[in-house]
């Protein structure tokens, strides 16, 4: 599973352009699943009782957040907007890669704190990011055109603990979660249909989700994404400990009995879980997923991460192997239960 992470946070898939780290993704699954993609790009894969009349949906968003070129000046510096949420207090003095007709190395320009007017603690406004590849304008133009994505130059690195870092973790962490529970099933003699959904667009406006779940309508689904983990100026009620298990989400938009079973099945697997509790939106494909057609029940899983949305996210590797593990108890007794 590890391998498989570091594989898939490798792969650059900025929202809109999500085809490498789904190929991946099809490599594990193909060899035990009906695979193929929709409309908007997104991975759908089946399997377990095809002809089933209760099916299960698994989502995870793959898409990742980087940014798009807007302008390309004449001497080679690179204008670009942020797609998806990227954290732009991070962002100047940083290195990175444009994603061309090759790949290009570039850093963020950073005003010298000498310059800056009193102004060096106050993020780049997303209007005013500029990159600088030190290629002229003329030659750069060769090799990279507007919309062009731009990604961390953050590669993955395990560190202490069992824990790693990389750009990307949101949400290859979730993907490699349902990927192996996925691994789990797959000899598993199943009374439902599981639908895996590697959704894309998710950072942009939760496309992938919102089509699969209208086309495929399953009568409940899962979405696994990550969340806060605790760490310095995080507040401690919105947050999870890192290595604290799995956390189910509670919240009106969720279906109170799929996250009653998901505690259950944390039980009966003696894997640590944590409670993470919402007044209203989740802010995941959930909430889309759940108002889908005539609704679909929902419930929601996240993954602990530290230093959301740059590009040295870090999650603990025990944490996304108990989701996964989680989802796999919760689909096997519904499989018993329900189908």
């Amino acid at each position: 599973m590890k391998n498989l992470l570091f594989n898939l946070c490798s792969a650059n898939s900025v929202s809109g352009e999500e085809q490498s780290a789904c190929e991946i993704a099809k490599k594990t699954l193909e060899p035990f699943s009906s695979i193929e993609y929709d409309a908007s790009g997104s991975l759908i894969a089946e399997f377990g009782k095809k002809d089933a009349k209760y099916s299960i949906m698994l989502d995870a968003h793959i898409d990742q957040i980087g940014l798009i070129i807007t302008h390309i000046d004449d001497n080679g510096f690179v204008k670009a907007a942020p797609c998806g949420g990227i954290d732009r207090r991070v962002l100047q003095g940083d290195r990175f890669y444009i994603l061309g007709r090759k790949e290009i190395k570039c850093i963020c320009c950073s005003t010298p704190p000498h310059l800056s007017a009193g102004n060096e603690e106050k993020a780049v406004s997303a209007d005013n990011l500029w990159f600088d590849t030190g290629i002229s304008g003329d030659k750069l133009k060769k090799s990279v055109s507007l919309g062009d994505r731009i990604v961390f130059a953050a590669e993955p690195q395990e560190l202490k603990n069992n824990r790693m870092t990389s750009k990307a973790v949101d949400n290859r962490a979730g993907v490699a979660a349902v990927l192996y529970c996925a691994d789990l099933l797959k000899n598993a003699e199943l009374n439902c249909k599981v639908i895996v959904s590697l959704s894309v667009r998710e950072e942009i406006n939760m496309l992938g989700a919102k089509t699969a779940a209208f086309v495929r309508y399953p009568n409940e689904a899962i979405v696994v994404d990550v969340s806060f983990a605790k760490q310095s100026g995080v507040p401690v009620e919105k947050s999870g400990e890192l290595d604290g298990g799995p956390m189910i989400g509670i919240s009106p938009v969720l279906d109170k009995e799929i996250t009653n079973k998901l505690i259950d099945a944390a039980n009966v697997k003696k894997l640590k879980l944590q409670r993470e509790v919402m007044g209203g939106a989740t802010g995941t494909n959930a909430d889309v997923i759940s108002a889908t057609r005539g609704g679909i029940r929902t419930g929601l899983v996240s993954i602990p991460m530290r230093s959301m949305h740059t590009g040295v996210e870090v999650v603990s590797l025990n944490d996304v192997a108990a989701v996964g593990e989680l989802l796999a108890e919760y689909i096997t007794e519904r499989s018993i239960t329900l189908c």
